[in-house]
């Protein structure tokens, strides 16, 4: 048995090369107007945003946290309110002893009046402050709530809006890198058609003896590894390369076995 050692010759070689320029500038012109193209209908985060009604949320949660520090603030000037007024009243009672035996006030004397007076009103506001205090406290749970839920409801929306765009923003690039990819794969049948036309008028012209099937194969695989690089980049081409050198091993392997049969 005798194997057989394919070379190739130097205008085999001079057309591999034109081939392979030609597709490299081909595909790189396709590949930039692909992404041109593309690139009006590239996934916008505004729009998830939008469609998420984020900014409406976040105008709740804005108002809703407002309205929690406002009445924070109402509960700590109520509270000094009570206590001026608690201070007011001990101030009252420690100026007026006799204020403090006196079981009914409206039977005071009418020496002891004014100072009754001035008694019941501090009585009145401390009551009234400590009743505005309770309204604002029991306020604050629900208010609280309403600010913590508004809270998660915004994070929970933001999460998704950051998903959702990186999701749509993967797709769109894959769908530009296949759409890339095909139309390099359309330019390199059209490229290696024009080949095989100039290799039969080569050929017919002159005893070049190009051979058609080492060129056109040839060709084809550079062309596919450079297409793939061009759409997929270093991993793409490297995929490449090794579909097309296991189809390569198994083609070979089947021509030795037959051979070897024969």
């Amino acid at each position: 048995m005798t194997g057989k050692k394919i070379s190739i010759t130097w205008i085999e070689a001079i057309l591999l090369t034109a081939v392979a320029l030609v597709g490299v500038t081909s595909g790189t012109i396709a590949t930039s107007f692909i992404d041109s193209e593309r690139a009006i209908s590239q996934p916008r985060e505004e729009t998830f945003i939008r469609n998420a009604e984020l900014p409406r949320r976040l105008s709740e949660l804005t108002t809703a946290q407002a309205e929690l520090t406002t009445l924070r603030t109402n509960i700590a000037a109520q509270q000094l309110e009570l206590a001026k007024q608690t201070a007011k009243l001990e101030a009252i009672k420690a100026n007026y002893p006799a204020l403090n035996t006196t079981e009914n006030l409206d039977a005071a004397t009418p020496t002891q009046k004014p100072e009754v007076a001035l008694f019941k009103a501090a009585q009145l506001d401390l009551d009234s402050a400590r009743r505005v205090l309770q309204n604002l406290n029991e306020r604050l749970p629900e208010v609280t709530t309403t600010a913590t839920q508004k809270a998660i409801a915004v994070n929970i929306a933001q999460e998704s809006v950051h998903k959702e765009f990186e999701r749509a923003q993967k797709r769109f690039q894959l769908w530009t890198r296949m759409l890339a990819f095909g139309a390099g794969l359309v330019l390199s049948l059209a490229i290696l058609g024009i080949t095989a036309l100039v290799v039969l008028y080569l050929n017919s012209r002159e005893p070049f003896g190009i051979r058609p099937k080492v060129i056109l194969l040839s060709g084809f695989a550079m062309l596919l590894a450079l297409t793939a690089y061009q759409a997929f980049q270093v991993a793409g081409a490297t995929f490449m390369i090794i579909v097309i050198l296991l189809v390569a091993a198994i083609l070979g392997l089947r021509r030795a076995k037959e051979e070897g049969t024969s």
